[in-house]
């Protein structure tokens, strides 16, 4: 079977459903089988607002490098190969990407080398659809979470980069840096206090003095600051 791009079918987005749709998430599904992709995507639809598709290995490695794949769904066996050397140049465990494969009756020798390449939701066939919807649930579940958490650190931890950027940019003390952090966690004077050993007024004037010295005037402008800096080191820009 030849491995041919459908332009038509490689990215569709959902609007206006009256199912739950987790906002930008978006899965990858690798199948051949014309059938069986477009009953993946009829199932992927009601809950992912993008849905891109692959006929076969080059094909996804494409899509894999010019896209963000948030969950990845994929037959074991396709036309140039198989997907278990696109999991492992991809670093599939590394990237944190949740992955459904699709095996055949007892592939026990498959299943044990995707648990080593860090696959963990396996379908056998015939996938029913009451299968299909219940691990694309658990991989909506895991996602969900994960941006939670990334969100979470991103907005309650002092990245290094953030750190020495207020340190050597801002000109603030390691005492300022040490009001900020408990900012972050909880941004009550009288909590700040307690976590330090220091009065509340004595709070208040370090972050008078970190205002002063970044040209704000509160604690949202400063958690505002942190979280854009948290994130663009995050990114590497």
């Amino acid at each position: 079977m030849s491995c041919q791009r459908n332009p038509a079918t490689e990215l569709t987005t959902v609007s206006g459903m009256n199912h739950k749709v987790i906002d930008r998430k978006t899965i990858l599904i690798i199948e051949d089988e014309k059938t069986a992709l477009k009953h993946f995507q009829f199932e992927a639809q009601e809950v992912f607002q993008n849905v891109l598709t692959a006929s076969c290995v080059k094909e996804a490695q494409e899509v894999l490098s010019s896209s963000a794949i948030d969950v990845i769904l994929c037959d074991y066996k396709l036309p140039d190969g198989h997907v278990l050397q696109l999991f492992e140049d991809f670093n599939i465990r590394e990237r944190n990407v949740p992955v459904i494969l699709i095996t055949g009756h007892g592939d026990k020798d498959v299943i044990s080398k995707s648990l080593n390449l860090g696959v963990e939701h396996f379908l056998e066939k015939p996938v029913s659809n009451a299968q299909l919807r219940e691990y694309l649930g658990y991989c909506l579940e895991y996602v969900e979470k994960n941006a939670h958490l990334r969100e979470l650190s991103e907005r309650c931890l002092l990245h290094n980069h953030t750190r020495e950027y207020l340190i050597n940019t801002c000109g603030l003390s390691s005492r300022e840096i040490d009001v900020i952090n408990c900012m972050l966690v909880d941004d009550k004077n009288k909590t700040i206090g307690k976590r330090l050993y220091i009065c509340e007024g004595t709070v208040k004037r370090h972050l008078q003095n970190i205002f002063g010295k970044m040209g704000i005037s509160s604690k949202d402008e400063l958690k505002e600051i942190i979280f854009q800096k948290n994130m663009s080191a995050s990114s590497g820009q």
